[in-house]
């Protein structure tokens, strides 16, 4: 089958993923018209349980395997516990092909900047079909992170078992998976300390509870 066919299959199922979700947070906004809204102060996540699967190979707890790859200038990387450190680190999985990769990435670039210094690692691991593709997105989204360059083959994806794009995995400070995808981009409304109401995602929640309230 082509690939591009495919590609756009993918993107569909995940444009309509992220329509219900929005759909649902602007329903609980709303509210009911009879009544006031009745709004918790806190968003409804929920961290998963160790040994819950996830929408890669890999289960919550396991440790990220020591995957090889290069970087966009060419260097060797091991997803290792030297590169991951004494820090959360998050996988960032994008490409200019991905519309809704391109259409995520400024928030991740901010929260990535918001939280670097309480100790947040942002890895993004990029499928162009070339390097320079991939390296004048990054100049020109003011990309912050070390890009790993896994190109068209998609090496590090297939080994992970993903097959949709975007695609998110937080690790903690041993490398082992907290969270996924489809809680990372789940949606949620919180109050305000004002009172005012406002959208929350699971990745601005997670990382603003392990890292702002540690």
């Amino acid at each position: 089958m082509p690939r591009f066919p495919r590609r756009i299959a993918l993107q569909v199922a995940i444009c309509l993923g992220i329509v219900v979700g929005l759909a649902a947070a602007i329903m609980s906004v709303a509210g009911s018209a009879d009544g006031p809204l009745d709004l918790a102060a806190s968003p409804s996540f929920a961290l998963p349980a160790a040994g819950d699967s996830t929408d890669t190979i890999l289960r919550i707890g396991d440790k990220f395997p020591p995957l090889q790859a290069v970087d966009f200038d060419g260097d060797a990387v091991t997803f290792d516990k030297r590169l991951f450190g004494q820090r959360y680190t998050l996988l960032v999985f994008w490409s200019t092909w991905c519309r809704f990769c391109m259409l995520e990435l400024p928030h991740e670039i901010e929260l990535s900047q918001k939280y670097e210094r309480a100790g947040l690692r942002v890895i993004g691991i990029n499928a162009d079909e070339s390097v320079a593709v991939a390296k004048k997105a990054a100049q020109n989204h003011h990309v912050p992170w070390l890009n790993i360059f896994e190109g068209p083959e998609k090496k590090i994806s297939e080994a992970l078992g993903i097959h949709q794009w975007p695609a998110l995995l937080l690790l903690d400070s041993e490398g082992r998976v907290i969270m996924t995808s489809p809680g990372l981009r789940a949606i949620s409304v919180e109050t305000t300390s004002d009172g005012t109401d406002r959208q929350i995602d699971g990745l601005e929640w997670i990382l603003r509870d392990l890292l702002e309230r540690k």
